[in-house]
């Protein structure tokens, strides 16, 4: 079967679950590709797969909507599934023929700039550029755990349908959590350094990496210096990240020096703006607790979630504690009742000691300004609260 017989029958497939999904009153997301697929004839030489689209709109919207004309008020249909993020205004290209001016199009080729793989991202026949769910938020932290659980495996299939050579994550820490939380999935990741892992899927190598929109230059120079050898990888056990943080030590301590500097007003705002999100959501939840500097309590279920901010940058952070508490007695266990919630927490790099049953410092969460990582920080803590209440 033909490449494009085996995408047809997989996007015809693919658009009758998503139109079931994204028509329920409670969904109602637009959803579409990016690059598009149509042009694919052969197996790729890469694919990269961001989170979810991030222009938002309702999915009823989407059809009425005369920039997706094709549509003419119809549901999505297999043919426009795979033409990719096709919307256009009259007299002016497409969305996907205007990438090259995405805020984050020269980051992302400044990733690959020290391998081979750049000259692929300008041929549309040779690199699949998507998202792990194609429901289309503002924000890729506002599209809910389950919808992304629900939709990735559609992803999955055109991983494997279309069997590309190289596949690289974006917002790879977060993704490989999701893809780790799948039932029925053989994953398996590993942390090279910074926010770089590698993974396999299915026995197939993949690499994450953090998403390149806004990131600071030492970030992605950093990424860009370990991309090399994470593609001539072909064994996941062949990694000697030892031998990668002595080669690329300049890269890694420029990054870390970089991350070191941020201001404490950069934590003291992220705080505020987490604080005032759950104040506002979960009111009826808050207890002041002021035996630290700046603490507050907020309490879900058998749980107790802390927000804290202290003197030191070791002591930012979100903490979660597990009814009843006591330091002498402390064990940081979920049991069987929270093995999804258990799950979450360790993939995405929480950690546990005797006071806290789950924690995160301020730093560990991605996001290069006070709002992209309080942001971040309360995508989580919404997910945990989402799995707590399960």
């Amino acid at each position: 079967m033909t490449m494009k017989k085996k995408l047809e029958e997989w996007a015809e497939k693919t658009v009758k679950a998503y139109d079931c999904i994204a028509s329920r009153e409670n969904v109602n997301l637009a959803y579409y590709t990016q690059s598009p697929l149509s042009n694919i004839v052969d197996e790729p030489e890469l694919m990269i797969v961001g989170i979810n689209p991030g222009s938002g709109g309702t999915y009823s919207d989407q059809r009425k909507n005369r920039n997706w004309k094709y549509l003419n008020k119809n549901q999505l249909d297999k043919k426009h599934l795979l033409e990719g993020n096709y919307c256009q205004e009259e007299g002016k290209p497409t969305s996907w023929e205007n990438h090259k001016k995405w805020n984050y199009w020269s980051s992302l080729k400044h990733c690959f700039s020290k391998s081979y793989l750049p000259t692929y991202l300008e041929d549309d026949s040779k690199v699949i550029i998507t998202n792990t769910s194609f429901l289309n938020t503002p924000k890729a932290n506002e599209i809910s755990e389950s919808l992304l659980i629900e939709t990735i495996p559609y992803t999955l299939e055109l991983i494997q349908i279309t069997n590309p050579k190289h596949l690289v994550f974006l917002s790879g820490e977060k993704c490989f959590g999701r893809l780790n939380r799948l039932a029925d999935l053989k994953f398996e990741y590993k942390h090279v350094c910074g926010r770089i892992y590698i993974g396999k899927l299915n026995d197939r190598l993949c690499i994450g990496i953090p998403h390149p929109a806004y990131k600071t230059n030492e970030e992605l120079n950093l990424v860009a210096s370990i991309i090399p050898y994470l593609i001539k990888l072909n064994d996941y056990e062949e990694l000697d990240v030892e031998l990668i943080k002595i080669e690329c030590s300049k890269q890694i301590e420029a990054y870390q020096k970089r991350k070191k500097s941020r201001k404490r007003t950069f934590y003291e705002e992220i705080y505020q703006n987490v604080r005032n999100h759950l104040c506002e959501n979960y009111s009826s939840y808050l207890m002041q607790n002021g035996d630290i500097e700046k603490s507050e309590k907020f309490t879900f279920g058998d749980f107790e979630l802390y927000l804290i901010l202290n003197d030191k940058p070791d002591k930012l952070l979100v903490g979660l504690r597990h009814r009843p508490f006591s330091p002498k007695n402390h064990v940081a266990t979920l049991g069987d009742n929270h093995e999804f919630l258990k799950q979450f927490i360790t993939s995405n790099n929480y950690k546990s000691n005797k006071w806290w049953t789950a924690y995160k410092h301020f730093e560990d969460y991605e996001g290069n300004t006070p709002e992209e990582v309080a942001h971040n920080i309360i995508s989580e803590i919404k997910d945990i609260i989402d799995l707590i209440k399960e």
